[in-house]
């Protein structure tokens, strides 16, 4: 009797002692996460029940805020452009990032690819906003002058002073810098996947297709998740880009939610600003938990594996994968060998041309030192 007391009474302090300890773990990141990203949030959604010129005493406005964001059109259209953004923000990437994928796993120079394509993921926003600033310019940009040379003249346009293009041609941009995260998120649930299934589906004699659409997606699934994750977080803070490149317009062509935001705030409606990065705030958390519940629902019987996505398609299937990739390549790293170029172009006259690129032997790296 008394031996049973004292193993309830060991099992009890000792459950006592483990939550104390996980407590006191827990604690300082807790703190950090409440000081520096529940308290600033809670501020927002404060602001935003309150009118203020970011200068005198707040004045209590309820939903009023709310109120003159619904009746206010541009507000609508950012709200518009936000949504089609970030639609095509969790589609796009996501379908050229798994085919991406799974041809960088049957084809050839794996790491080298997936270093490549992450490349542009590395750069500053307002770099890659540079750049794109300089490609797509009509008369200088190297877009319009390739179009021009190679007789497609009628296509060459003002990517980004056309309302009809401007937000698509930001949408491209934005691709270009972010798809190889999806890409290597893939990449990382290939390698997730047991080569177990495979070898069963090899030996069963199941073609390719059925290996897609039975093994490797459903293994995927957990995968899938995370890149919508990543994918919304990186399409609802979309800043930089669009406030270096077109500033909202032309007109409100490319105005959305983050850039609305930020003209309200820094324009004395900081209460209507703060109520527009409240209903972001909002929009955020219902695609995070949509994530999750898509990660909760990933597929538990696929077990983890060597590290090592391979295909057991070779030969041709093989160099067409490479081929796809490989153009990839080319694509992803042209405007990066085109700016490298444009900074060593001598005097201002490639900038106010017709973009086209001198001689190599007339580069100069006197830009370097002014």
């Amino acid at each position: 009797m008394s031996s049973d007391i004292r193993a309830q009474s060991g099992s009890l302090f000792w459950g006592i002692h483990t939550r104390a300890s996980t407590a006191a773990f827990l604690s300082p990141a807790l703190g950090v996460f409440g000081l520096f990203v529940l308290w600033p949030v809670l501020q927002v959604f404060w602001l935003a029940l309150h009118h203020w010129d970011g200068y005198g005493p707040l004045r209590w406005a309820g939903m009023s805020n709310l109120g003159a964001l619904w009746n206010d059109p541009q507000f609508h259209t950012a709200l518009g452009h936000s949504i089609l953004w970030e639609a095509a923000a969790l589609i796009v990437p996501s379908v050229l990032a798994l085919g991406l994928a799974l041809c960088i796993g049957a084809g050839r120079l794996r790491h080298i690819s997936l270093a490549v394509l992450f490349f542009p993921a590395l750069l500053p926003p307002t770099a890659v906003a540079a750049l794109w600033l300089l490609i797509l310019s009509p008369l200088s940009g190297p877009l319009n002058s390739i179009l021009r040379t190679v007789g497609l003249s009628p296509l060459a346009q003002n990517w980004l002073g056309d309302p009809h293009l401007a937000l698509a041609a930001l949408f491209v941009a934005w691709i270009w810098s972010s798809l190889g995260v999806s890409v290597l998120l893939f990449w990382a649930g290939l390698a997730a996947i047991g080569p177990e299934y495979r070898e069963l589906a090899l030996t069963e004699g199941a073609g390719s297709l059925w290996r897609l659409l039975h093994v490797t997606l459903p293994g995927l699934k957990r995968t899938l998740g995370v890149v919508l994750l990543v994918n919304a977080a990186l399409g609802t803070e979309v800043f930089d880009l669009i406030f270096v490149t077109t500033g909202g317009g032309p007109g409100y062509a490319t105005m959305t939610l983050p850039l609305d935001m930020y003209g309200r705030a820094f324009n004395g409606r900081t209460g209507e600003g703060a109520m527009v990065a409240a209903l972001q705030v909002l929009f955020g958390i219902a695609l995070a938990v949509m994530a999750v519940l898509l990660l909760r629902r990933g597929n538990d019987g696929l077990q983890t594996g060597e590290a090592r996505p391979a295909s057991a398609a070779r030969g041709a299937r093989g160099w067409a994968a490479t081929s796809v990739v490989t153009v990839s390549l080319v694509i992803l790293l042209t405007p990066l060998a085109w700016l490298l170029a444009a900074a060593v172009e001598p005097g201002r006259d490639f900038a106010l041309g017709t973009g086209q690129l001198t001689n190599p032997a007339s580069w100069t790296a006197a830009n370097l030192a002014t």
